[in-house]
């Protein structure tokens, strides 16, 4: 028996299946089939769509979306309509696949019935899902969401609903693509996306966030996922993305879309050449995230394969710098992409980067102090650096702190001012913050002037002239934002904040229904911006729902 999915609104949502391309919309009385690719927009994904004379009245079951008379099942590259009344639901339904032989789908029927339609990827084998029968493609295809659902962690009954739901977003991000290895050959893997509207490849920092919740259920897929997105391009720069066709790790390969949105928006990035493109320097704090709790023999296999990179990382960042700062040369490198303080001159120097590389440099050093007893290697040189990048850091960061404003202000090309925005509260990832620091951040976060909403922390202060609150990361209340912060914060010993930060964030996707990419700060509800079914905010709703059951009962 197929499991219900009754937190399903195609209506605002989307339906789709594990390693599947496929994404199924309904609007009003027509059921729209896309088949997404990476940097490609929605529109221009659509490859079929199923009209019903009658308005739609439809239920997910598994892989299954049952209609009146008729079923669409997904089975990963391959998807059927079956009609399932022929005399009543042949004349009201009507199939426009116009659009498929050039988005790369085929369109078959199943000898000897004229009811069903198999739609496959020319880049899969159709003949494999043409001969098996209905009734068996459609057992195949709900056991794979049988499989999945039945992993989901299990955490207090208020919370259960929820982490079901996101527990089957993060399954149903799932694709197949084919990956770069260090050894320059090349592999298919199954990678978990931030989504599958909008977001098809994997990007660096969502997939930093994304292990932490599919680690609870499925640690090994969350070891593996981190391991490809920590592929260092051969001088210690991780990419902005990994996607079917390469790597995204130089603003020259930018697709012509996000160039064209940058410049709308006022970025001069454009105007200084190619730089590198990144995420932020987060690795470390992952993988020591997912390696905590491993047998000591893997937990060292893994701290042994990744210290390397990630020094090399840290070394590479060191490099990048204006004056003696580490800067971000393109506003993509930061995960903020429109934040107010680029939009003036780049480079930047921010007071998140200096955070999320002191953290990383501290927790790399404690690495190498178990490699060397592990091993017997001498790492002193890579200790030294670690040491004084660490200190260099630190007093780098609290060279940021206005005491007058109140705040850790960034450096910007230029300007004398800068906007208060989450990246000043980010500076409390670093900890070892003084009390004149914490406590002005904890002020700004209680502040409802500043960033307070009831659904954690909005990206920019609501007195500032560049809030808006449904405009990405003008405004918005960003699940992961909220985590560093609340981390950041109990770090600094303001344990009550962390905790009520915590459950306001959880209380976001609550009232918004589901894992939304970003949400108002006055209602809760998705932003006009937001994409839907985000894996980041799903796997940070998991960790969070699991961090407070294990509290329950300790």
């Amino acid at each position: 028996m197929s499991v219900s999915l009754p937190f399903i609104n195609l209506e605002s949502g989307a339906f789709t299946v594990p390693k599947s391309r496929f994404v199924l919309t309904v609007n009003r009385n027509i059921i729209n089939v896309f088949y997404t690719s990476y940097e490609v927009e929605m529109e221009n994904c659509l490859v079929a769509k199923v009209e019903s004379s009658s308005p739609l009245q439809l239920i997910a079951k598994g892989a299954t979306l049952l209609g009146d008379g008729f079923k669409i099942v997904v089975l990963g590259s391959a998807l059927r309509l079956i009609v399932d009344k022929p005399s009543i639901s042949a004349k009201s339904i009507s199939i426009d696949t116009s659009q498929a032989t050039a988005k790369g789908i085929e369109k078959n029927q199943i000898s000897g019935d004229s009811y069903t339609w198999v739609f496959t990827s020319v880049h899969d084998s159709a003949p494999k899902y043409l001969k098996i029968s209905n009734h068996d493609f459609e057992l195949k295809a709900n056991r794979v969401i049988d499989d999945w659902m039945q992993l989901a962690p299990k955490v207090l009954p208020k919370r259960q609903a929820m982490v079901d739901q996101c527990w089957w977003t993060l399954g149903v991000n799932t694709i197949e693509i084919k990956v770069p290895l260090q050894n320059k050959k090349e592999k298919v893997v199954s990678v978990v996306v931030p989504s599958k509207i909008g977001y098809v490849g994997l990007w660096q920092w969502d997939t930093y966030f994304i292990c932490l919740g599919l680690a609870h259920a499925n640690v090994r897929m969350a070891l593996e996922l981190l391991d490809i997105a920590l592929y260092d391009c051969g001088d210690g720069q991780l990419p902005d993305v990994i996607h079917e066709h390469g790597i995204l790790a130089s603003s020259r390969d930018l697709p012509i879309a996000d160039c064209a949105r940058l410049e709308a928006a006022g970025s001069q990035s454009g105007s200084r050449g190619p730089v590198p493109l990144t995420k932020p320097p987060l690795g470390a704090w992952a993988a020591n995230r997912l390696i905590k709790d491993l047998p000591e023999e893997k937990k060292q296999y893994w701290i042994k394969k990744w210290y390397p990179i990630l020094v090399a990382n840290s070394r590479w960042w060191m490099n990048q710098t204006m004056g003696e700062y580490p800067i971000y040369a393109h506003p993509y490198s930061s995960g903020l992409d429109d934040c107010p303080i680029f939009d003036g001159a780049l480079p930047v120097i921010s007071p998140d980067l200096l955070a999320y590389l002191e953290n990383q440099v501290e927790i790399l050093e404690s690495w190498a102090v178990e490699l060397e007893l592990s091993s017997g290697s001498d790492l002193s040189s890579d200790r030294l650096f670690l040491k004084d990048t660490r200190k260099k850091l630190h007093a780098l960061l609290q060279n940021l702190f206005n005491k007058d404003l109140g705040m850790f202000k960034p450096v910007i090309p230029g300007q004398e001012s800068a906007p208060r925005t989450i990246v000043s509260l980010l500076a409390c990832f670093a900890g070892g913050l003084t009390d004149i620091e914490k406590n002005a951040l904890a002020a700004d976060i209680e502040n409802s002037q500043t960033f307070a909403s009831d659904f954690g922390l909005t990206t920019v202060a609501r007195n500032e002239e560049t809030y808006v609150p449904n405009r990405m990361w003008r405004g918005p209340v960003w699940i992961n934002t909220n985590y560093l912060v609340a981390e950041g914060m109990e770090r600094s010993g303001f344990s009550e904040l962390a905790k009520h930060l915590r459950e306001k964030t959880m209380y976001a996707l609550e009232t918004a229904g589901g894992p939304m990419e970003h949400f108002h700060p006055d209602n809760g509800q998705r932003a006009e911006s937001a994409t839907v079914n985000f894996a980041w905010s799903a796997a940070l709703y998991i960790d969070l729902a699991v961090m407070e059951a294990k509290e329950q009962h300790e």
